[in-house]
């Protein structure tokens, strides 16, 4: 019922309106034009290894962030400093290391408590996210990115579970020189960061090792961070057709602090406080981790190739709540995955064919938490998900035109085996079965103009934490459904000279969206329901300009996500907006570079006002934030030396760096930081 209305109220007036925008602008822009094969829109590639490499051509919404949109003078605090600047991505708690950063892309991964949700992380070609949903940012070297793409919009068909968007991350393998790199950095409120990479080409093998040591006293009180990460891995080139990554991960955070959320009166009173429960519950999270993995491309012929990752991971968590009752956390996670994907290259399309089989194994403790000391276990079970996906994907150019089709099915196990059986056996297990799939199209207007149109859906199954996280505090698992969505876009690409952009509309149904809540008696433990269903409608723009003097990169999206049909506690929500997001979110990033060693950087970023809660009955204040940061490159004695500083929040203003969703008793706030400042040196010898 609400998919029919979906497309009678929605889908239909968009694509009437996209082919008759295509029929005029045929009519008007194109019948005079003469088609080359190569266009300029092909300029610009993608290294997902399940998309063809002309992003350009393909019928959806991708930004790739290359080098020239990559700025090495970031204070490498949070992946925030790289993604803000694309459209349709929003991100808060920066500053939270015992949270991490929350990345939403359309909405998805809003509610997430911690970490990353409803969106896949794939690094390097191997899978961050767990097969659950999960999405973990501590062990992604910030200092080693060369190249982020970042898929806005289902995917589904492409990646399976928690797909309402995908973020490809590239480190740097493209080197022919040996080389010994460090950055030295330290900031405000007692921040430091000391990072060493080191890259070795021999024949036809790379090597690189990285290793960084960074923390910080933290602008409030309780949010003192340590953390040690490092990387060994190697590129090596088998024959002309074969080529292997094998890379080896550890990351360790003794120490991340939670100051937890304030009510406004206690914000306005001294920003820089911490919760007092937090401080008396002693409220953190340690965490250790280990990875190994390996990817294979085989091209067996000009036509045919094959791309494989096998990996295992390891992970322990130990978090503390700031309540009694099971507010300490013992987590040991297994994670490991295998994956094959052949690519049938034929005279027009591309045909991808490819399987992802990936296994978690969760041991999960809790107990009581006297006061910062382990009490009496609480629970105690052992939780598994099994994914078996298999997808088929097909990109196909017929003159002017591009087309994309995706299917996937995926097999999903879920599994809980309690051991604490003192209030009886809540064992059990779920099967959730899904099919995803997309459709789009695009047509090239001109040598600098595309237009295209898609349809997709994907699916967000609850993830372990949630479904062990029961408001009875009982084992097993809590009553909850899978997510769905549904999403229409259509949009207008353009290259012309120094300048490209888009303009995306999109418009998203979900069903049984997952919405976050808290109890008194569990003040910041995170539960969730699911709602009935939303509608999200949206525009991206987004436009680049660059010369040799000045860089430009500025974005604006709207978004304007409603409850469509969400009874919460007797109250109908019909039309209330959901929290979160912003409806308006602008950015703007001014780069000059007046002479060939030196540059300078001016990123503003705007954020509209924010619905705190379901019943919109708390709005978060809108606010405009600048940074600076300057670069000066020089070489000395054969040594390349880059000094560099940084101001973040220029203006001093007063925001939010997080808004907790729901919160029991009016504790909405985490303020960001005053003016600050940090300054670093990168000094890089190469043989």
């Amino acid at each position: 019922m609400h998919r029919i209305r979906l497309f009678n109220n929605h889908i239909k007036p968009v694509l009437i309106s996209l082919c008759c925008t295509c029929s005029f602008l045929s009519k008007s822009q194109v019948q005079d034009t003469v088609y080359y094969p190569n266009y300029q829109l092909k300029e610009v590639t993608v290294s997902a290894p399940r998309l063809p490499p002309n992003s350009a051509e393909l019928p959806m919404s991708i930004t790739v962030l290359d080098s020239l949109l990559i700025n090495v003078s970031n204070q490498n605090l949070s992946i925030k400093e790289y993604l803000q600047q694309v459209p349709g991505v929003y991100i808060q708690n920066a500053y939270n290391f015992a949270q991490d950063a929350r990345i939403s892309i359309r909405g998805f991964g809003a509610t997430a408590a911690f970490g990353v949700r409803g969106i896949k992380l794939i690094v390097d070609g191997i899978p961050e996210t767990t097969p659950d949903g999960t999405g973990q940012l501590d062990n992604l070297n910030l200092d080693l990115i060369k190249r982020i793409e970042v898929i806005r919009g289902t995917a589904g068909s492409l990646y399976g579970n928690a797909s309402g968007g995908a973020i490809i991350v590239k480190s740097d393998f493209d080197f022919d020189q040996n080389f010994l790199r460090s950055n030295s950095l330290f900031g405000s409120y007692g921040f430091y960061s000391q990072s060493i990479t080191g890259g070795i080409t021999k024949g036809s093998t790379v090597y690189m090792s990285h290793l960084r040591i960074f923390g910080s006293d933290g602008y409030r009180n309780n949010s003192q961070f340590k953390q040690i990460n490092g990387r060994f891995a190697v590129k090596h080139k088998v024959s002309d057709k074969v080529s292997a990554v094998m890379l080896a991960e550890f990351v360790n955070s003794p120490k991340a602090q939670d100051a937890g959320g304030l009510t406004l009166e206690e914000a306005e009173a001294d920003t820089r406080q911490a919760r007092d429960r937090n401080l008396t519950f002693n409220a953190g999270e340690s965490i250790t981790q280990w990875k190994t993995g390996a990817s294979v491309n085989w091209k067996w012929s000009s036509n045919k190739e094959l791309n494989s990752y096998a990996f295992f991971n390891r992970r322990t968590f130990d978090g503390k709540l700031p309540f009694e009752n099971s507010g300490i956390i013992e987590l040991k996670r297994n994670y490991f995955g295998v994956g094959n994907n052949l690519d049938l290259k034929l005279k027009n399309h591309s045909l991808k064919i490819g399987y992802d089989l990936l296994s978690q194994q969760d041991e999960r403790s809790r107990f009581n938490n006297l006061e910062g000391q382990k009490g009496d276990l609480a629970l105690d079970q052992k939780e598994s998900f099994l994914n078996f996906g298999v997808y088929m994907l097909d990109y196909l150019e017929l003159d002017q035109w591009y087309f994309s089709a995706g299917l996937r099915h995926d097999f999903n196990r879920l599994k809980a085996d309690d051991f604490f059986q003192s209030n009886g056996d809540d064992s059990g297990e779920i099967d959730i079965n899904n099919w995803s799939y997309h459709f789009g199209v695009g047509r090239v207007l001109s040598s600098s103009l595309q237009l295209f149109a898609n349809y997709s859906n994907n699916f967000e199954t609850p993830t372990l934490n949630q479904l062990s996280n029961r408001p009875d505090n009982s084992g097993g698992f809590e009553s909850l459904e899978a997510a769905t969505a549904s999403t229409i876009e259509s949009g207008l690409k353009w290259r012309r000279n120094k300048i490209k952009g888009e303009f995306i509309t999109f418009i998203t149904q979900t069903e049984n969206e997952l919405i976050p809540y808290e109890l008194e008696e569990f003040p910041e433990r995170t539960f969730f329901r699911n709602a009935g269903s939303t509608i999200r409608k949206g525009i991206e723009f987004s436009m680049n300009y660059s010369s040799n003097l000045w860089r430009v990169n500025a974005t604006y999206t709207l978004s304007d996500f409603t409850y469509q049909s969400f009874d919460s506690n007797g109250t109908d929500l019909e039309g209330f907006t959901l929290p979160g997001i912003p409806k308006n979110n602008i950015t703007l990033s001014l780069t000059s570079t007046p002479a060939e060693s030196l540059e300078i950087t001016v990123p503003l970023g705007y954020v509209g006002r924010i619905q705190a809660d379901n019943q919109n009955e708390v709005t978060i204040e809108d606010y405009l934030e600048v940074s600076f940061s300057i670069r000066y490159k020089t070489s000395i004695n054969g040594l390349r030396i880059e000094p560099y500083f940084g101001i973040r929040n220029l203006t001093n203003q007063t925001y939010f760096d997080n808004v907790r969703i729901n919160a029991f008793g009016g504790r909405y706030y985490e303020p960001a930081p005053e003016r600050n400042f940090y300054a670093g040196l990168i000094i890089k010898l190469v043989n």
